[in-house]
């Protein structure tokens, strides 16, 4: 049986007059309850109680287009648990089906990148070396659409204790794009699946 679990939203705004703001959004309770001795597998993004945590990026108007990536001015809290056999693979996928819009105009997620670090997150929680899997990754660009998976892993539990992995994520705009004045919505999704 293929497992998947759907918790984590990312969606970014983006405000172009003179500057462009975009913004992340995740929610998912950053709580894994997976019961003793059931398989199975969660993840959690953000804050707890599926709020809606932002992450914004402001552009300066000289700025707009001029490839200066602008970093996002909150990082987000990602762990992902499993209950299953040793060696079972875990992926981590994003979903960017869709391009952010302001009415008629786009950018794509391919603007966007993602690196995963240990460290505190200013939203969610802290993810330190000592803790198990994910951690350091990328930078990853967004906008592979659906399934772009952006961490992979093998289940190593130990007497059939469950297996966790944490990273805290910061987001990146490349800004490469001389886009219109404007707020620019998109939405991600994170999942987890296993086999």
């Amino acid at each position: 049986m293929h497992r998947r679990l759907t918790k984590g939203l990312f969606a970014t705004k983006a405000v172009v007059a003179g500057a462009v703001w975009l913004t992340v959004q995740a929610s998912a309770a950053p709580v894994i309850i997976i019961p003793p001795g059931e398989r199975g597998i969660g993840i959690a993004v953000g804050s707890a109680g599926g709020t809606i945590d932002l992450v914004s990026f402001s552009v300066p108007t000289a700025q707009v287009g001029t490839g200066v990536p602008i970093a996002g001015d909150k990082t987000i809290y990602l762990e992902v648990g499993a209950e299953l056999p040793n060696n079972t693979p875990v992926l981590v996928t994003a979903d960017t089906v869709l391009p952010l819009a302001a009415g008629v105009n786009t950018i794509p997620f391919s603007e966007i990148t993602l690196l995963g670090s240990f460290g505190t997150a200013t939203v969610g929680g802290s993810c330190t070396s000592s803790q198990p899997g994910l951690g350091n990754f990328g930078p990853i660009t967004l906008g592979g659409g659906a399934g772009q998976i952006i961490y992979a892993f093998p289940v190593n539990a130990f007497n059939g204790q469950r297996d966790s992995a944490c990273s805290v994520l910061s987001f990146t705009y490349a800004n490469t794009q001389n886009v219109a004045a404007g707020t620019y919505s998109g939405r991600v999704r994170f999942t987890v699946t296993a086999p």
